[in-house]
């Protein structure tokens, strides 16, 4: 026995078609950005910031080279006799520098670890972004053949199927319009029974008497 299924409406199907193909679109989109920013925060770490920090070092140990030699210089021509003098602001300068040094020294040995860890984080990122690139590449091209093949075969059932009828009255057939009484039909039923009132009437009598009478008399 055929079955017949209820349609109310196929655009469902065309408009999932469309959301899905600028979903897979946006995703491609993403995935190229994070491949970009990816190599740009692998090469800043590794090479940008060794670059600097490394040429920062060795600036620091010249600064403080320089500090030192301004303090060694302070206290040779400031001493008079068995005074020594404070030379505070020098003093500063040298300890201003140490610090500097000190910390491009801890900045130099933590990069190789930065690096590791960035490194570690992309792997991970790799491996997620691996499973959306391949579902793009191959089950979102499926996935879309599937609907359009469906959006096909529903325009096609909808395009076969009967359309369907209205239900029409009998006030609206040429068949009961001929059948209909006109307005100005009488029934002869009723003629009858108007002609039966009339003869029962004060003035029939009176013409029924007239009319014998006239009889007579001839």
């Amino acid at each position: 026995m055929a079955r017949s299924a209820k349609l109310t409406s196929i655009d469902a199907v065309r408009e999932m078609a469309v959301a899905l193909s600028v979903f897979g679109d946006e995703a491609t989109a993403a995935l190229d950005d994070l491949d970009i920013n990816v190599r740009r925060a692998i090469d800043w770490i590794s090479h940008d910031r060794k670059d600097y920090w490394t040429t920062e070092l060795r600036r620091s140990y010249e600064r403080l080279g320089e500090a030192q030699a301004e303090l060694h210089k302070a206290l040779t021509y400031r001493k008079v006799g068995d005074y020594t003098p404070s030379c505070r602001e020098e003093r500063a300068i040298v300890e201003k520098a140490k610090r500097r040094a000190q910390m491009a020294e801890e900045v130099n040995r933590s990069l190789p670890g930065w690096a590791h860890r960035i490194e570690h984080a992309v792997r991970e990122l790799t491996g997620a972004k691996t499973l959306l690139a391949d579902w793009l590449h191959g089950e979102l091209p499926r996935a879309l053949s599937a609907l359009n093949q469906m959006n096909i075969s529903l325009e096609t059932y909808a395009a076969s199927s009967p359309p369907t009828r209205k239900p029409t009255t009998a006030a609206t057939t040429p068949e009961a319009d001929a059948d209909r009484p006109a307005d100005d039909a009488t029934d002869p039923a009723e003629d009858k029974e108007q002609n039966d009132e009339n003869v029962g009437s004060p003035l029939a009598r009176r013409q029924t008497a007239a009319g014998d009478e006239g009889s007579e008399g001839g």
